[in-house]
């Protein structure tokens, strides 16, 4: 669009594009950590087990979210170790579970 131009605040510099302005970074760790990170997609099969596990725990009256089941079903699917901060919301079986959470270490009341 030649010729189109766009203000990007009334504290911009008169005459400053948004094609001009470059955006604002204090550091690409995220970046950088995300791109050390596998992704997978959200095959059938992965489906069709998040929607078993969905079926089989709210049968128990245990509901769990879409989101916990097409998770814990990716990890399954992939042989992969599931990191979490939240255990509980992976109760299945065949979920391998590395916690975050760690046991308070016994205090010595000695």
């Amino acid at each position: 669009m030649a010729g189109y131009q766009a203000r990007l605040d009334d504290k911009a510099d008169p005459g400053t594009t948004v094609a001009d302005r470059k955006p604002r970074r204090q550091s690409n760790s995220w970046d950088e950590f995300f791109d050390t990170l596998a992704f997978w997609d959200l095959t059938i099969e992965v489906a069709a087990r998040a929607g078993v596990y969905r079926y089989e725990f709210a049968r128990r009256g245990l509901p769990l979210s879409m989101t916990d089941a097409l998770i814990a079903a990716a990890s399954v699917v992939h042989q992969a170790i599931l990191v979490t901060d939240n255990p509980k919301d992976y109760p299945m079986d065949d979920v391998r579970l590395l916690s975050l959470r760690q046991p308070e270490p016994p205090v010595d009341r000695g």
